[in-house]
């Protein structure tokens, strides 16, 4: 179990300061935080919401006007954001179907 756990945060570490290519991040807020307070803070930083998660302190966000990467996990940071990591790094944190469909058994 402990190697797994080192491989983990190992990739996290690995990819935690790499850049997607359309600069948008995952950004982890405080856990508990509303969705309003998560949403004030994309504002604060002048980002656009891309994707929720379940989870209200968990998005995907890109910047809203032509700014660096760095510059855009800064204002992030400054809003009150614990972690901006890549986006493929939290991916199965987020469903590819819309929450109010339900799966259908196959026939």
């Amino acid at each position: 179990m402990v190697p797994v756990i080192a491989l983990f945060f190992a990739t996290l570490i690995a990819f935690a300061g790499r850049p997607a290519a359309d600069t948008a991040f995952a950004v982890i807020m405080p856990p508990g935080t509303a969705a309003a307070d998560t949403l004030t803070a994309l504002a604060a930083a002048d980002g656009t919401l891309v994707r929720q998660s379940r989870y209200p302190w968990l998005i995907i966000a890109a910047p809203r006007t032509q700014t660096s990467a760095a510059a855009f996990r800064g204002a992030l940071t400054r809003a009150g954001a614990l972690l901006t990591l890549h986006p493929a790094l939290l991916a199965g944190c987020f469903s590819d179907a819309p929450a109010h469909t339900t799966a259908r058994p196959r026939s």
